[in-house]
């Protein structure tokens, strides 16, 4: 599940999107990823499940907010989506998510081509 994943774990999209992304983007990109990240959160192995929890609970944020707010991110600005992004626990989950699925899966989602 982590490999066909890969892309969005590692947030590749979502620079596109922060940079120039329409509603319709934004809408469809948050739609997959909610989608996505709850396919995570049931089968995450407990000892990682709180980290993908925080990931989705995030994303259901953002896209909360976003949604508020028509899928305009000139609505929202850039900084608030910056903060509901790069908040500390979602950076710890990331981390915590990037090293198990290293170690137990021999993935690295720090690694573009891999």
């Amino acid at each position: 599940m982590v490999k066909e994943q890969k892309t969005l774990l590692q947030g590749t999209e979502l620079s596109s999107l922060l940079t120039g992304g329409n509603a319709a983007a934004w809408k469809a990109y948050l739609d997959k990823t909610t989608a996505m990240n709850q396919q995570l959160v049931d089968a995450a192995p407990a000892e990682i499940q709180p980290s993908v929890k925080v990931l989705q609970d995030a994303t259901l944020e953002l896209k909360a907010t976003l949604a508020a707010a028509n899928y305009d991110p000139s609505k929202v600005g850039s900084a608030k989506l910056v903060q509901l992004l790069q908040t500390p626990q979602r950076k710890d989950a990331t981390t915590a998510i990037v090293a198990y699925v290293k170690t137990q899966c021999g993935i690295d989602l720090t690694k573009l081509d891999g």
